[in-house]
């Protein structure tokens, strides 16, 4: 009778969790995790490297915390909120400074010569080129869409009400369209914009922590974990196309059937020696 042939262990049995940094996939090793949160308030370290932004409490244990955006030269997900937030705040000022030329204009007879098309505004363009993952932020989008649309077809209404009315019912019809465009549009387009600012924290710039299970007391912070699952390695060609080798804490690329994109494969114990031998 013939010896049946021994079973080759799986190349490895331990599912990968996948994260997301600005628009590229990684992976790590589950068995290297010891916990997956939600970033929470934490306190700054003085005098920390750049990408060691600060410690929390977990569990009785101070946890440290490692920025990846930092370590991979990009803006942190704080910085950029910070950036959309005050994008959001200069969107506010244009709209109220768009109602203060139609009243200008409308008191004064003068042409209006600012956007009447919604799409036009800055806030328009950016509307319609935004693709929302998360449907609370679809959702909240969708409310800002008619306010903003009436707000700017006012100033088609004021010249209607221009060319059109009686002069005795010329006064009546700006000022009720005044009165709609200050008391009614604004006023709901600046809450919903300022609404906008927490909803999009909360939904969009959500940063994750993996805590390292190493007894390092570390958490790597990440843009959003996208899931955990087994991964099958690409083959040594196709990795080697991605130019690995030159950054030495990147291993290996990795695919996903639920993912379209490489995933590349991040060897904490590199990336902590490569740090640790920068400072």
């Amino acid at each position: 009778m013939g010896t049946a042939p021994e079973t080759q262990p799986a190349e490895n049995t331990v599912p990968w969790v996948v994260f997301q940094i600005k628009d590229t996939y990684y992976c790590v090793n589950s068995g290297e995790i010891a916990t997956i949160l939600r970033l929470p308030e934490y306190q700054p370290l003085p005098a920390a490297p750049d990408y060691m932004t600060g410690i929390f409490l977990y569990r009785d244990d101070v946890i440290q915390l490692l920025d990846l955006r930092t370590v991979f030269g990009l803006p942190t997900q704080t910085r950029e909120y910070d950036d959309f937030a005050a994008m959001l705040d200069q969107r506010k000022q244009d709209h109220v400074n768009w109602v203060t030329a139609l009243e200008h204009s409308i008191q004064t007879n003068e042409p209006f010569t600012l956007a009447t098309d919604p799409h036009q505004c800055a806030f328009g363009r950016w509307y319609d080129s935004y693709t929302a993952e998360s449907e609370s932020v679809r959702g909240h989008l969708a409310r800002i869409d008619d306010p903003h649309q009436r707000l700017h077809h006012a100033a088609e209404e004021a010249a209607a009400c221009k060319q059109e009315c009686d002069q005795c019912k010329r006064e009546v019809c700006l000022k009720e369209v005044l009165r709609r465009t200050k008391e009614q549009y604004m006023p709901l387009i600046l809450q919903l914009l300022d609404e906008a600012k927490g909803i999009f924290r909360e939904q969009v710039f959500r940063e994750m922590v993996l805590v390292l299970n190493d007894g390092s007391r570390l958490g790597l912070v990440v843009d959003k974990v996208i899931s955990v699952e087994h991964l099958d390695p690409m083959s040594g060609e196709a990795a080697g196309e991605g130019g690995l080798g030159s950054v030495r804490y990147l291993t290996d690329i990795r695919k996903s059937p639920k993912i379209s994109s490489a995933i590349l494969e991040l060897d904490v114990e590199r990336l902590l020696e490569s740090l640790g031998a920068a400072q």
